[in-house]
This record gives structure tokens, C-alpha cells and sequence, in this order.
């Protein structure tokens, strides 16, 4: 292997931990949407959405956290 290909393969790396922090990142903003909407708008409809976009945060969480785990198997798969 040479030097192109294993600064490819670094490449692939780094931006494999960039989408993992933007899953993060997006699951965060999520959920501060949630907790403001239920701090905010008690006894209403948007209450409930904003208890609603907390298991969503959760779940784009998890999905980027499963993708980053798949992602990182099959650069190793090609760098060995």
C-alpha cells in the first residue's frame, strides 16, 4: 500500500467521525427543539410535538452511531 492510499484511507476516517458528530450535533439540536417546546407552550398541541422530538433525537443518535460503527468495519476491512 502506498502513501495515496493510506492517506485515503485517513481521509475516509476523518470524514467517517465528521458525520458521526453531525448525527450528534443534529440529535442535539433535536432535542434543545423539544425541550423548548414543552418549556414553552404548556397545555397545548406543540407541548406534546416537543415531547414528541425527544425519542426522535434519540433515534437519529442511535442511527449515526449505528452508521459510524459500519463505516468504521469496512475501512478497516479495506486497510488491512
Amino acid at each position: 500500500m502506498d502513501i495515496r492510499d493510506k492517506l485515503a484511507i485517513q481521509r475516509t476516517v476523518l470524514a467517517n467521525q465528521r458525520t458521526l458528530l453531525a448525527f450528534g450535533t443534529g440529535a442535539l439540536a433535536i432535542a434543545v427543539a423539544g425541550v423548548t417546546l414543552i418549556k414553552f407552550f404548556t397545555g397545548s398541541w406543540i407541548h406534546w410535538a416537543g415531547w414528541g422530538l425527544l425519542p426522535c433525537a434519540a433515534l437519529v443518535l442511535i442511527i449515526g452511531i449505528m452508521n459510524y460503527k459500519t463505516q468504521n468495519r469496512r475501512i478497516g476491512q479495506v486497510s488491512e
